[in-house]
């Protein structure tokens, strides 16, 4: 629940709108939080002073954080407000109650009842105060008592020295007791006999030193152990108050003391009485006295006065010496020293102290800075004050200001605002001002972080834990910290939650439990902070556990924020190349300097990304300067000049070469292995598979390796190579080369849509792939294949146009024109077109794959033709050096069947077929209706008609499939053998088995 109540809070800090203020106040104010509650009303009663609800809340939380007579004014207010409303009558009363009035609490209880209110608590608030009430009144009732009937003693001085027996109450010295006449008789109360007469005899010389401890009267059930005096000397004793039991002498020293002094007034004044000398005596004494208290009281009034000043700056070194330290059971104990140094006193020094204790408080835990925050820094005016200022930090702010915590303080802030430099120097001004103020030296290594500089973080992360080995803050923010972590139950500040649940995601993605830590990213996320601070620690989690689209997030929110964040732009450059968007990483690396190795690389690595020849051209002549002047430059530069050189005008067959050495030298870089990859694919048609394999088992799972063993995979008709390539389009989404390989497999699976749809997503990207085709190119082509194939020939010839007349000799586009061409039958024109081409691969020495597949096609044309003679000496002629090219077997498949060669037809198509793989491709479906037209011809209707089936279902294929399924249904379903005729018509309309189909049809 707390975790949920933290959740709504920080929901509504960054939205105020996505929650009624009053009903999460009254969450937080049962949940025993009333400072954040007092935070969410805020902004409501500044808008609506009169609302009686929120002020009757906010009456709550005052009286929750312990402000009773904040709360009692806010209350009173409320009431006013409500008027005949219980609910504020009812929370006054809990008020008066704490505050120590009864009386008033009483009578406002039985107001809020008698408006309505109810139930066992109010009852027992009641029941409280008039129990209370009942308590106070007696206690008053007793001391005035006490008070009113205190018994006095007067008596008649004695004649002789006889002792005389102490009265049981403590006496008071009246005139009549210093002077020589009797006081005038009183009578005994008859509970009490008379003390006894004096004796005749002369009285013994007066005692120096009366008795420490006087007897205690004797009790009042005793009878009188003498007889009574005569009525003419009496001394009355008066007895105590009925209600309240005779005094313990031993108990109340006070009145002992009394008793003491009463005997040495009297034996001081036998001895003036017998030598005459009472007056200056008296007075000479009286003064001395005076004289004496005056002096002493003097010194002990300034000594008392130097302990209490002793004793309080003693407390407030104590609670200042806990705040410095930040930690949340640090703060209590200096609220608590603080509490008990300031008791009954009133000093500038104690507001500062409480000032600082909220600050700190505030600013480690990410709770606000509290209204009592605010008003103590407004008395103590600047530089306190400062903080509540609503202007940013600037270099104006921290001119003048000398004091250590409103230097951190302002630090802090200027952090949260994204002002790096202006934190910079107030955290470092404050670690100068006071070195033990463990909250700056922890802000400042947050700040290092920003810079990107997690060593000197380190350092002073462990130069508090030095100091303070369980210093919780100090444990939390560490990379990799060693022993225990807290509970998350144990843990109520809010930056403090943040990193204890970082790193317990870092601590399940290091022990393999990867969908928890994601879990915990996802939980983080949601509840971060938004300081970039916070946010640049969730950017590199979220990097570290692969969600790149939070790091993007995260990162751009860090960059967006903060006016110096070196390191946040890096990261969000590191984020972009994992998303293979180099062009965005390029623009955001710009601003740095391309000297810095660092940089460099990762301009290198977004230039690749971007596949762009304006960016490979610049990067690679800045990379080829660094790696010539360092003579030969580090091992992973010099693979990224190599993977450069692959896509620019500088490629060459060395390349391989040189890649193969550099592999040989260090073969645990990953960009090296990369770049062996990558010049294995362009160069050993032969080689490459078994070396992408290789680099594979060494690197698993990086995405520039996995788009090309899946382009391999897909070539060779594996089912492997779906799940290839979407792992690496999981790995790296923007690889365009993964993209384009996965357009290709949709479209050889016979998806045309979805090949389509990702097609065109490419048709706008400017990036040259390793065949030195843009990608765009690629995407148009395949197009308008895909047009071509559903018999679109007007869209597909649309397709091509969008090549540009800069493309028209470019050897797929020609292909793709010949294929339109004998489609269309235009056989001349599918001639002419490839001729040219066909006449320059027969004289170079090695023929490639796409060359192979020319020279077939320029077979089918020459077939188209007529020419079969010529169509069968090319299609030989390629599968001597291809021996399993598809198109080239199905042209001699076709060749044989047209001889009715069909057993020879066979072999032929069998090894088209392991080719093919079944990829759903025109010349899988061409494969197919060969075997049908086989299988017809030899009256096999049980093999025609299934394959002819098959291969009507395949976007592309020959017309001819549909006529030859006609002639396989044409005995014994005359209505499908139509519908099988009608389609080859509409497709063929001029074919060379239109006649025929239309004699079926008419038949």
């Amino acid at each position: 629940m707390a975790g949920n109540l933290d959740a709504r809070l920080l929901r509504y800090r960054n939205d105020p709108s996505s929650e009624s203020a009053a009903e999460l106040a009254e969450s937080l104010i049962e949940a025993d939080r009333p400072v954040e509650a007092i935070e969410v009303l805020g902004r409501p009663l500044t808008a609506q002073p009169k609302n009686g609800e929120l002020l009757v809340l906010a009456g709550r939380a005052w009286m929750g954080r312990g402000d009773l007579l904040r709360a009692q004014k806010v209350l009173l207010q409320a009431a006013r407000v409500l008027g005949d409303e219980p609910s504020a009558f009812r929370w006054l009363g809990e008020v008066l109650l704490k505050r120590g009035d009864p009386d008033r609490a009483s009578k406002v209880l039985a107001r809020a009842v008698a408006l309505g209110a109810g139930g066992p608590e109010i009852d027992a608030l009641r029941d409280r105060a008039e129990r209370l009430g009942r308590l106070a009144d007696s206690i008053e009732d007793e001391f005035e008592d006490e008070m009113e009937d205190a018994p006095t003693i007067e008596r008649q001085l004695p004649d002789d020295d006889d002792d005389i027996p102490l009265p049981s109450a403590p006496p008071r010295i009246s005139p009549a007791m210093l002077s020589s006449r009797p006081a005038p008789p009183r009578s005994a109360p008859p509970s009490r006999p008379a003390p006894p007469p004096p004796r005749s005899a002369p009285p013994p010389p007066p005692r120096s030193n009366p008795p420490s401890r006087p007897a205690p009267p004797p009790p009042r059930s005793n009878p009188p152990s003498r007889p009574a005096p005569p009525p003419s000397k009496p001394v009355s004793v008066p007895p105590p108050p009925p209600s309240v039991p005779p005094e313990n002498p031993a108990q109340k020293p006070s009145r002992q003391t009394k008793k003491v002094e009463l005997q040495e007034a009297e034996a001081l004044e036998s001895r003036l009485k017998k030598k005459g000398k009472r007056s200056w005596v008296k007075v000479f004494l009286t003064l001395t006295i005076i004289g004496l208290l005056g002096v002493g009281g003097f010194f002990g009034f300034q000594a008392w006065q130097a302990h209490q000043a002793q004793q309080l700056a003693t407390g407030l070194e104590g609670a200042l010496e806990h705040a410095m330290k930040g930690n949340p059971a640090d703060l209590e104990a200096a609220r608590d020293a603080i509490r008990v140094a300031s008791e009954g006193r009133n000093d500038p020094s104690i507001e500062r102290a409480r000032w600082t204790i909220e600050v700190i408080d505030a600013l480690e835990s990410g709770a606000p800075l509290s209204e009592r925050a605010n008003q103590i820094g407004a008395r103590l005016g600047a530089p306190f004050s400062a903080l509540s200022a609503e202007e940013a930090v600037s270099a104006e702010t921290l001119e003048g200001v000398d004091e250590a915590v409103v230097l951190y303080a302002l630090g802090r802030r200027a952090l949260a605002e994204g002002s790096m430099d202006i934190a910079q120097t107030a955290l470092d001004r404050a670690r100068e001002a006071a070195p033990e103020l463990v909250p700056a030296t922890l802000a400042r290594a947050e700040l290092h972080v920003l810079n990107g500089q997690d060593e000197e973080s380190e350092n002073l992360l462990a130069e508090i834990l030095r100091e303070e080995s369980d210093h919780l803050r100090a444990r939390l923010h560490r990379r990799a910290p060693t022993g225990e972590l807290p509970e998350s139950s144990e843990v109520e500040s809010v930056h403090d939650r943040f990193w204890l649940r970082r790193l317990q995601a870092l601590r399940q993605f290091a022990s393999g439990e990867r969908d928890e830590a994601r879990r915990s990213l996802a939980g983080l996320a949601s509840e971060a902070p938004t300081s970039p601070v916070f946010r640049f620690e969730l950017a590199k989690l979220a990097l570290q556990l692969g969600d790149l689209e939070e790091a993007e997030r995260a990162a751009r929110m860090v960059v967006d924020r903060a006016e110096m964040a070196s390191s946040a732009k890096i990261l969000l450059a590191e984020t972009l190349l994992s998303r293979g968007r180099g062009e965005e990483a390029l623009s955001l690396l710009g601003s740095f300097s391309e000297d810095d190795p660092r940089i460099l690389r990762m301009r290198a690595m977004a230039a690749l990304s971007s596949e762009t020849p304006d960016a490979i051209a610049t990067v690679l002549e800045r990379l080829s300067a660094v790696v010539e002047a360092s003579d030969g430059g580090e091992d992973e530069l010099v693979a990224l000049q190599l993977r450069l050189r692959l896509r620019s005008a500088e490629r060459s067959t060395d390349l391989l070469e040189e890649a193969r050495t550099l592999s040989g030298e260090v073969d645990s870089n990953l960009e090296v292995a990369v770049a062996l990859a990558e010049a294995t694919f362009v160069f050993d048609e032969e080689g490459r598979r078994e070396a992408i394999d290789g680099v594979n088992e060494r690197f698993p799972g990086q995405g520039t390796v996995l788009a090309l063993l899946g382009d391999l995979q897909r070539r060779a008709g594996e089912d492997a190579a779906r799940q290839t390539l979407e792992e690496a389009l999981e790995r790296t989404p923007g690889s365009n080369a993964a993209r384009l390989s996965f357009a290709r497999l949709l479209f050889e699976k016979g998806e045309l849509d979805e090949a389509d749809t990702a097609f065109e997503a490419l048709t706008d990207c400017e990036g040259v792939s390793l065949s030195l085709r843009t990608y765009a190119e690629e995407a148009w082509m395949n197009r308008a294949e895909i047009r071509a194939a559903r018999g679109q020939f007007d869209a597909s010839r649309e397709a091509l146009a969008e090549l540009g007349e800069e493309n028209a000799a470019n050897t797929n586009r020609l292909d793709l024109e010949a294929r339109l061409a004998i489609s269309e039958g235009r056989m001349d024109d599918a001639v002419a077109a490839l001729q040219p081409l066909a006449r320059a691969i027969e004289e170079r020495d090695e023929v490639s794959d796409s060359d192979a597949e020319t020279l077939a096609l320029y077979g089918s044309a020459l077939y188209a033709a007529g020419d079969v003679a010529g169509a069968r000496r090319v299609y030989e002629s390629v599968l001597e050096d291809r021996e399993s090219q598809p198109r080239a077997l199905l042209g001699m498949a076709e060749v044989m069947v047209r001889s009715g060669r069909y057993e020879q037809a066979g072999r032929y198509l069998d090894t088209a077929e392991r080719a093919l793989r079944d990829t759903q491709s025109s010349e899988f479906a061409q494969m197919l209706t060969l075997r049908g037209r086989i299988a017809v011809e030899n009256g096999d209707d049980g093999i025609a008609r299934p394959a002819l089936r098959r291969a009507t279902g395949i976007p592309g294929a020959p017309a001819a499939a549909w006529f030859y399924l006609g002639e396989s249904l044409a005995g014994d379903n005359s209505p499908r053998a139509r519908e099988a005729y009608e389609a080859y018509l509409e497709r063929s309309p001029a074919g060379p088995l239109a006649d025929r189909a239309r004699r079926a049809i008419r038949n």
